[in-house]
Order: C-alpha cells, then structure tokens, then sequence
C-alpha cells in the first residue's frame, strides 16, 4: 500500500485533528495548533505514560499515540513553516511516515515513541526547536 499527495495530507489533518480530541476528552488538555501548544504535548506524554502505564507495551496503544501525537506536532510545524508529508515504505512491515523541508526529513512520531516508551527525558519541544533550527529558511 502507498498513500501521497492529498491523500497523506488528509490523513495527516485528520490524524492531528484526532490528537486533539484526544487531548481534550482524555486529559482536559487544549491542543490550538499553535506553536505555543507544541509545549504541552512532552506533558502529555507523561500524563499519557501514567494513566495507561500497564498498557504501555500494547503495540496498538503505542501506534495511535505516536501517530496522532506526531501528526499533531508536524502539522504544527508544516502549518507555520511548510514541509509536506511523505510515506515511506521502503520496510513494508513497518512503513513511516516523515514530515519534509528542503533536504530534512524530520520523525515527530519517532520522537514521540522515544519519549513514550525509551527515555522521559527526550522533548518533542526541542526536538520541534531543533527542526525549526536545521530547516527553516532564513528570515
């Protein structure tokens, strides 16, 4: 299976838009899609890490948060610096999906995962900051 183009793109919105539903029902949390709100989702990861720690090897579970979670923060990003999304199936047992800008291509669901299962310390924040740094065209 491929998906690209408007397809991704849709999916993509739709998976940030299910984020922030997410955030809202599940934690009272408010995900505007504004680059401040970027602060808010390494919170919600841990909040996420403790109301559902015995679930947290749940393949399922950890594939829609990351998903959604980094659709969200790259949406955030394409919004307000561009980029678009592109489906990688090069493994086809676990195809990804990256947000690209000019030469990067940048993992927010990867680091999503990092922080949710392999280390509480790893920020999507900085990792979003670090984007912005490599990627973003000069002012």
């Amino acid at each position: 299976m491929s998906i690209s183009g408007p397809e991704l793109l849709q999916l993509m919105e739709d998976t940030a838009s299910d984020a922030v539903k997410f955030a809202q029902d599940e934690f009272e949390l408010t995900l505007d899609r504004s680059e401040d709100s970027v602060i808010l989702i390494d919170q919600l990861i841990l909040s996420i890490r403790e109301r559902y720690r015995e679930n947290l090897h749940d393949s399922k579970l950890i594939f829609t948060v990351c998903n959604m979670l980094g659709a969200y923060i790259g949406e955030v990003f394409r919004t307000h610096h561009g980029g678009q999304w592109v489906y990688d199936d090069t493994d086809p047992d676990a195809p990804s999906v990256f947000l690209a800008l000019g030469e990067y291509t940048f993992a927010f669901a990867g680091i999503v995962y990092q922080r949710l299962i392999n280390d509480q310390d790893q920020s999507t924040l900085l990792y979003y900051e670090e984007a912005l740094n490599n990627a973003a065209p000069a002012h």
